[in-house]
C-alpha cells in the first residue's frame, strides 16, 4: 500500500477533529511503533470520555471497570493476607489506579488509538480490495462522536457514582461491624482478667467490671450462664445480628475466647471473627 493511500484511510478513520495531529502521530508511530511515546492531554483530562469520543469501545469498557479492579484486587489481596496490612494494600491499589489513569492512559494514549485504527483498517481490506469502498466503510465506522461521549459518559457517571455510595455503604457498615468487634473483644479481656484473678466466671458482666456505656451501633451486650458474650449490633441492613465469644480453659487454664456470627455475612466479618479463625487470644 503506498503512502498516499494509508494516508486517505487515515482520513477516514480518523475523521475531520484533529485530523492534522493524529495524522502526523500515526506516521511517526509507523516508523517507530514500539517505542514512540507521546503525552495525549484530552485522555489525561477526560480519559473515559475521549476513549468514548473516539469509539474506542473496548479500551472505555476496561477503563470503566479498572477501578472496580483494583478494589477486587485489593480486598482479594487482603483477604489472603488475613486483614494484614490492608491500609498498605489499599493505599498501593489506590496508587496504581492513578499510574494507570492519569501517567500510563495519556503517556501511551495516542499508541493506543494508533493501534485501534490500524485493526479498523485491517478489518476495512478484509472487507474489500477496492480503495473507495474501504474509505467509505471507514468513514461510518471511524471518526469521533460528540454524542456518544456525552451519552455514555453521563451513563457511566450514574453507574459510578451509584456502585460507589452502595460500596462506601458496605465499607461504612463493615467499619462499624469492626468496632462492635473491638468493644465485644475488650468485654471478653474484662472477663478473661477476671478469670485469671479468680479461676472461676463472673456471674454478670458487671461483676466483671464492665460499667460502659454501649455506643450507638451495640444494641444490647449480654453473657449467659456459660460464659458466652453475646453482642447485638443495630447497624443498617445488619438490624439485631450478633457477634458471639465462646470461652474455653485449655489446659494453661488461660481463659481463651472463640468469636463468631451465626448471622452476620461472613465477608463483613473482621479476621479475628472469621472462621477457622478458633482458639484466638482476644
Amino acid at each position: 500500500m503506498t503512502s498516499d493511500n494509508l494516508e486517505k484511510l487515515y482520513q477516514a478513520v480518523i475523521g475531520p477533529k484533529n485530523q492534522n495531529y493524529y495524522l502526523a502521530e500515526f506516521a511517526r508511530l509507523d516508523e517507530q511503533w514500539q517505542t514512540a511515546h507521546s503525552w495525549n492531554w484530552p485522555a489525561f483530562f477526560l480519559g473515559f470520555p475521549w476513549l468514548v469520543y473516539r469509539k474506542m469501545w473496548l479500551h472505555a469498557l476496561l477503563f470503566f471497570a479498572l477501578p472496580f479492579l483494583c478494589v477486587a484486587g485489593a480486598l482479594l489481596t487482603i483477604g489472603a493476607l488475613a486483614g494484614k496490612f490492608g491500609g498498605i494494600v489499599g493505599a498501593l491499589a489506590a496508587i496504581a489506579y492513578i499510574a494507570a489513569v492519569f501517567i500510563w492512559m495519556p503517556g501511551n494514549a495516542n499508541s493506543l488509538y494508533h493501534r485501534h485504527c490500524r485493526r479498523k483498517l485491517a478489518a476495512a481490506g478484509r472487507k474489500s480490495a477496492q480503495l473507495q469502498d474501504r474509505i467509505a466503510l471507514l468513514s461510518r465506522r471511524g471518526g469521533a462522536s460528540i454524542v456518544a461521549a456525552v451519552l455514555v459518559s453521563a451513563f457511566a457517571l450514574a453507574l459510578w457514582s451509584s456502585l460507589a455510595f452502595a460500596g462506601y455503604q458496605v465499607g461504612a457498615i463493615g467499619a462499624k461491624v469492626a468496632r462492635a468487634y473491638w468493644f465485644g473483644a475488650n468485654v471478653a479481656a474484662w472477663v478473661g482478667d477476671y478469670y485469671d484473678q479468680h479461676q472461676i466466671m463472673p456471674d454478670n458482666l458487671a461483676q466483671a467490671g464492665f460499667t460502659i456505656k454501649l455506643p450507638p451501633t451495640i444494641k444490647a451486650i449480654d453473657m449467659d450462664s456459660q460464659g458466652a458474650i453475646t453482642v447485638k449490633v443495630t447497624l443498617p441492613m445488619l438490624e439485631d445480628r450478633t457477634l458471639r465469644w465462646l470461652p474455653s480453659t485449655p489446659e494453661t487454664l488461660a481463659l481463651r475466647w472463640t468469636c463468631s456470627s451465626p448471622d452476620i455475612p461472613q465477608w463483613l466479618l473482621p479476621p479475628g471473627c472469621r472462621p477457622p479463625a478458633t482458639g484466638r487470644r482476644q
